[in-house]
């Protein structure tokens, strides 16, 4: 946001502490004016409130939770809410993409950080409305990022 100084954003966790480093970050860096945080879930943002976004970038949960236990140390101390999506790891991504069409206008973007096995899937996972616009690869060669464009017809 301080790049960007006539936009605004909302940003939300459903863990109380990553909120309030949020609000933290926002006022250490002179935007809280313009960032809205709140302690939600995806799902439950007040969309008649908020109208529709621009954009919307996640990096939601996505271990699969048979590989919880094993992931990197970096990462290991985080609180499990934060990591865990379910078997598949896509419970937190099927739940981003059954709304995108409703919180984000046409034309605009959705954008997410997944596990590395996902990319290849989340095409035949997105609600009507979503047009799949690729992957990218992260720093060590895995693909992780993956986006979408809303039809302008959606």
């Amino acid at each position: 946001l301080r790049a960007l100084p006539s936009s605004t954003a909302v940003a939300i966790d459903i863990s109380e502490e990553a909120v309030a480093l949020t609000r933290d970050n926002a006022e250490g860096q002179q935007v809280s004016d313009r960032a809205w945080v709140m302690e939600t879930a995806v799902v439950d943002l007040p969309r008649h409130e908020l109208g529709q976004f621009d954009c919307l970038v996640s990096n939601p949960p996505y271990v699969p939770s048979s590989e919880v236990a094993s992931v990197e140390p970096e990462v290991a101390c985080e609180d499990p809410r934060a990591l865990e999506a379910g078997a598949d790891g896509l419970d937190i991504v099927r739940q981003i993409l059954v709304v995108a069409p409703t919180l984000v206008r046409p034309g605009g973007l959705v954008a997410l950080e997944v596990h590395c096995t996902h990319p290849h899937r989340l095409p035949e996972l997105a609600a009507p409305g979503l047009v799949f616009g690729g992957s990218r690869e992260d720093c060590y060669g895995l693909p992780r990022f993956v986006w979408w464009w809303v039809a302008p017809d959606a």
